[in-house]
C-alpha cells in the first residue's frame, strides 16, 4: 500500500531517518529502489529546518551517529 503525500522529501540515511522520526516527524511510506531502501516523509518547512540541523557543520546528532560508527568499528576490529 502507498501513501500519497503533496511534496515528498526522500532518504536512504538511516541516521537522518532516525533523527526526523526522533524530532516527531512521522515517517509517511518507505520502499525499495535498485536494492536500496528509500524513506519518505511529508517535505514540509519543519522537516528541512530538521535536515539543515542535522546536515550543519558540527551537528550534535551526526556527530553522534559518527562517534557510533566509529566505536562499532573499534569493537568489532574493523
Amino acid at each position: 500500500m502507498s501513501t500519497q503525500i503533496q511534496s515528498a522529501y526522500r532518504t536512504k540515511s538511516l541516521y537522518e531517518a532516525s533523527y526526523l522520526l526522533a524530532e516527531g516527524l512521522p515517517l509517511s511510506t518507505s520502499h525499495r529502489e535498485e536494492g536500496k531502501v528509500i524513506l519518505v516523509f511529508e517535505d514540509t518547512p519543519t522537516l528541512r529546518e530538521k535536515v539543515a540541523e542535522f546536515y550543519a557543520p558540527g551537528s550534535q546528532p551526526r556527530r553522534l551517529f559518527q562517534e557510533y560508527l566509529s566505536l562499532k568499528d573499534r569493537v568489532l576490529g574493523r
